[in-house]
């Protein structure tokens, strides 16, 4: 009778939707678990690339350091850069080492003539890869100030020329 299409029909209906929301629900929360599971590997295999970097670039420094003093000179770096598979580590790293002196002046932070283990692993961590924003912004800072020196330093000859052409009648320099 048509009294119980117009009940049985709504009730169908509820039931299957509310199955089908179960169903979605059961699926999203798999998904989302899913989700986790890969962010989690993600950051061990990070941690991990992190960790295998770190050996190899120890490893780089004691094959390096001929001497046995914990510290490179620009002569054992040249030498451990010539090699062909340094090279090719140093590249998967990021670094160029096509010039040996320039790598060497740009890891010896302090222009002692040597690096540590320390000044070499945290030089190589900074030199990698691409320069990026980040890296940019305090030359970018540098930059306006040396600017505004040279601005100052030109407003300071400006004036001592125009001084000296008050009192002399022409410029002295």
């Amino acid at each position: 009778s048509v009294l119980y299409a117009l009940i049985f029909v709504p009730y169908v209906v509820a039931v299957v939707f509310a199955c089908l929301r179960i169903v979605s629900a059961l699926f999203l929360k798999e998904t989302l678990a899913q989700a986790s599971q890969e962010a989690e590997q993600m950051v061990h295999d990070r941690m991990k690339d992190v960790e295998n970097t770190l050996n190899k670039l120890n490893a780089l420094f004691q094959a390096a350091d001929t001497s046995g003093d914990g510290q490179l000179n620009i002569e054992e770096l040249a030498a451990i850069v010539n090699n062909d598979k340094v090279r090719m580590l140093l590249a998967k790293l990021g670094v160029d080492a096509g010039d040996s002196e320039v790598l060497f002046h740009v890891l010896d932070e302090d222009s002692s003539g040597t690096i540590p283990r320390e000044q070499f692993i945290r030089g190589i961590k900074k030199v990698r890869g691409e320069a990026r924003s980040m890296d940019l912004i305090p030359v970018a800072e540098h930059t306006k100030e040396i600017l505004k020196l040279v601005q100052s330093v030109h407003h300071l000859v400006i004036m001592d020329t125009a001084h000296r052409r008050d009192h002399n009648g022409e410029v002295n320099i």
